[in-house]
């Protein structure tokens, strides 16, 4: 996994890890998943700067909470809704 993670895995420009093969969407469900993974395999700065990546694209300034899906290509939310994973399971702004 962590070999897919740091060499093989489909990422952005920055670097920052699509959620899904074929698809050039973020989803703050990735939060959760590959920076702890990164850190705890001895790779922090990689993790935080997934964090920083995932944050850039998918955080509302004005509600302070995490959307769900940005797509890449399209320049725009797939799902704009808050979800959970990245906000503790808020109710829908």
């Amino acid at each position: 996994m962590l070999y897919y993670l740091l060499e093989k895995a489909p990422c952005a420009q920055d670097g920052t890890l699509y959620h899904i093969t074929g698809h050039t969407q973020f989803w703050i469900d990735s939060m959760y998943m590959a920076p702890p993974f990164l850190a705890v395999a001895g790779y922090p700065q990689i993790a935080v700067r997934q964090v920083e990546g995932y944050r850039r694209r998918l955080w509302n300034a004005d509600h302070q909470l995490f959307s769900h899906i940005w797509d890449e290509d399209a320049r725009a939310f797939i799902r704009k809704d808050f979800w959970g994973v990245g906000n503790g399971w808020p109710q829908q702004a």
